[in-house]
């Protein structure tokens, strides 16, 4: 593995080899994002977008003239994400608590603001 200069590498948890500062801010802006999207694992899309804001030059030249659009496109497109129900339990909430009723015009602000809070504003 290649340092920046006279680097050594340092121990990054769960990573159980020395690796550089660079890869190290790139996992950690990652796992911000990560959590901010509440999802439990950081996926090729997170990891990328990750690398791709940090502007690292050593980066910036390895991807010079490729179109970032369509890599960021791939990335954030829709994935298969079906998984078994066989084994769920329903959380227990109080009937009292759950109002069923179809969305409104008058909710769409609401609506909207959890969306952008919970997922981010390209949805």
């Amino acid at each position: 593995m290649n340092f920046d200069f006279d680097e050594q590498g340092i121990l990054f948890h769960p990573i159980s080899m020395n690796i550089s500062l660079t890869t190290k801010q790139v996992l950690e802006n990652a796992y911000r994002r990560m959590k901010r999207f509440n999802q439990v694992y950081i996926n090729e899309g997170i990891l990328i977008k990750a690398l791709l804001d940090l502007k690292d030059p050593a980066t910036n030249s390895i991807i010079e003239g490729l179109d970032v659009s369509k890599i960021l496109d791939i990335i954030s497109s829709q994935r298969d994400m079906i998984d078994s129900l066989k084994n769920y339990t329903f959380p227990e909430i109080a009937p009292s608590e759950v109002i069923y009723r179809k969305a409104e015009q008058d909710d769409a602000a609401a609506l909207e603001l959890f969306v952008k809070k919970e997922f981010g504003n390209r949805w």
